[in-house]
């Protein structure tokens, strides 16, 4: 019986995280805004921070981790209560005068190739808070989903505010303010 209800949670999980995915609306591509090579590391990011969706139905706080993946990628953990912790490979990708993050979720159960990139901007408003904001998918849709006609787009929308979508506020956990 236990390992029914522990099924039916993670089944709830799942389709929660795939709900919450799709009203978010952000985008999702197959292929990242770069290479991994071309990549930097902001130290002002690594480490925890607690963080909190904005808006009535979302207002769930979150603990997302950021570390060096290797020289030139983060790992980032997004740990939710009560659901089953996401992992993440992240690099970043300078457009213009704008870092965008590239994050791909780590699942061993499918391919590399198959999984899907997301861009994500972030602001350090201070030294202990972090803004998230996703790349919508409205100055998507319709268009050809080729490497050059999606990075046409961002290069076009990227200093646009209605080009992101907020998704959390973070404060640093274990640093003094």
């Amino acid at each position: 019986m236990r390992s029914c209800l522990t099924s039916k949670r993670q089944l709830m999980a799942l389709v929660l995280i795939s709900v919450v995915l799709s009203l978010w609306g952000c985008y999702e591509s197959g292929f990242p805004l770069g290479s991994p090579e071309a990549g930097n590391l902001d130290t002002a990011i690594l480490g925890t921070w607690r963080c909190v969706q904005g808006g009535e139905e979302q207002n769930k706080s979150f603990l997302i981790t950021a570390m060096p993946f290797d020289e030139k990628q983060y790992y980032v953990g997004m740990d939710m209560e009560g659901e089953k912790a996401v992992h993440y490979r992240a690099f970043s990708a300078a457009i213009k005068d704008t870092t965008l993050l590239n994050l791909q979720e780590l699942d061993p159960k499918s391919a590399t190739s198959e999984r899907k990139w997301i861009f994500i901007r972030y602001t350090l408003l201070k030294p202990t808070i972090l803004q998230v904001e996703l790349v919508k998918d409205e100055a998507f849709k319709g268009m050809d989903p080729s490497p050059s006609a999606v990075r046409e787009v961002v290069e076009k929308k990227i200093a646009s505010q209605e080009f992101y979508q907020d998704f959390c506020l973070c404060t640093k956990v274990g640093e003094k303010k």
